[in-house]
């Protein structure tokens, strides 16, 4: 079995930025707690990139454990692209607002 490759869009990297600030303030080493999950995910992400829910178009999503987020990508020639990590109690019509906006743009 061949291992795709990870690759964070820019605004997901604001995102986990943005998480891990949040987390560490609330408590020291949540944050890099919070990684560690991202980067276990990223893992299988890139194992199994198809073993995941396809949930809109062409994006799937894969849980991050323990914690309330998702993953979103897209896979294109064994990249996998991940497009936003985005927090599950947010109301789920936002959820692919971003990956619409992107999508206008390229074209």
């Amino acid at each position: 079995m061949k291992t795709s490759v990870l690759v964070y869009s820019s605004l997901a990297l604001e995102d986990v930025a943005r998480i891990f600030d949040w987390y560490e303030e609330q408590q020291k080493g949540l944050g890099h707690r919070f990684l560690d999950c991202l980067q276990k995910t990223g893992d299988s992400l890139k194992k199994v990139p198809f073993g995941f829910q396809n949930k809109y178009k062409t994006t799937q999503e894969s849980t991050v454990h323990p914690f309330p987020y998702v993953i979103i990508y897209t896979i294109e020639n064994n990249i996998v692209y991940v497009n936003s990590i985005f927090p599950t109690k947010m109301h789920p019509q936002k959820k692919y607002l971003r990956f619409i906006k992107q999508s206008k743009r390229k074209r």
